[in-house]
């Protein structure tokens, strides 16, 4: 965008498997997260970020970064709960 500042964007795709076996001794079923066949999916998220580095300056060198990651795309195995979008945010300092 500028000389100081750009934009990122990203896909992830994740494919996680379901637990394979069960806890071999006495354990309740209460609720589906004692399931095993309840875990894993197939996820597709998107990433858009800005990056920022300070040319001039006290704070010369400094970089901060923020990162908005959706959810776009759930396929879960069983029953889970809907994932939300995160927010990541970073300063870091290049010496």
């Amino acid at each position: 965008i500028f000389n100081w500042l750009t934009a990122t964007v990203r896909g992830i795709y994740t494919n996680q498997g379901e637990i394979k076996g069960m806890f071999n001794a006495p354990h309740d079923t209460d609720s589906p997260m004692d399931y095993p066949s309840n875990y894993g999916g197939r996820f597709w998220d998107i990433g858009v970020g800005l990056n920022a580095v300070v040319t001039g300056g006290e704070f010369q060198g400094n970089r901060f970064s923020i990162e908005w990651l959706q959810p776009a795309y759930d396929n879960f195995n069983g029953y889970q709960l809907q994932r939300e979008g995160g927010l990541a945010a970073t300063w870091s300092l290049a010496f």
